[in-house]
């Protein structure tokens, strides 16, 4: 009976997924660019301007334009079906969030407000959200310290 009590909560400790943010994530990321949409369009933040994502170990996020706070909330990480190509691809997905009332356009940058089931490509030196849909925007940013 013990060996079956031990082997269920091996199996449950298994199968438990974790909503924990990729270590990778955490910090700070420079918007460089986004570009997509039907047109194939490309913007990038006017020169004067810096926006900056920052993800938190605890499943936070701010946005911040010269280091005024325009946007926060929470996120996770999952496993979603790829748009483009039907794989299993890492995903962020929004909460909840908060825009501040204070702040006109759209967000971070002009193509980059939810990051609702986007998908995650990372490494330790940039960053690239891409909306999981087709005709989509791809927003580039770069890890700042």
């Amino acid at each position: 009976m013990k060996k079956l009590i031990l082997i269920a909560l091996l199996f449950g400790a298994w199968g438990c997924k974790s909503n924990d943010p990729d270590p990778l994530i955490v910090g700070n990321w420079l918007w460089k660019e986004s570009r997509g949409g039907f047109a194939g369009h490309s913007v990038k933040p006017n020169p004067a301007d810096r926006f900056v994502l920052r993800f938190n170990r605890q499943g936070t996020f701010e946005s911040f334009r010269n280091d005024t706070l325009t946007m926060s909330g929470s996120y996770i990480i999952e496993k979603s079906a790829n748009t483009y190509n039907g794989q299993e691809t890492s995903t962020i997905r929004v909460l909840d969030r908060t825009v501040k009332p204070s702040v006109s356009g759209r967000g971070i940058g002009p193509y980059f407000i939810g990051f609702t089931n986007d998908i995650l490509v990372l490494d330790s030196k940039n960053l690239t959200l891409t909306d999981n849909i087709m005709d989509g925007y791809e927003s580039r940013f770069e890890r700042v310290k």
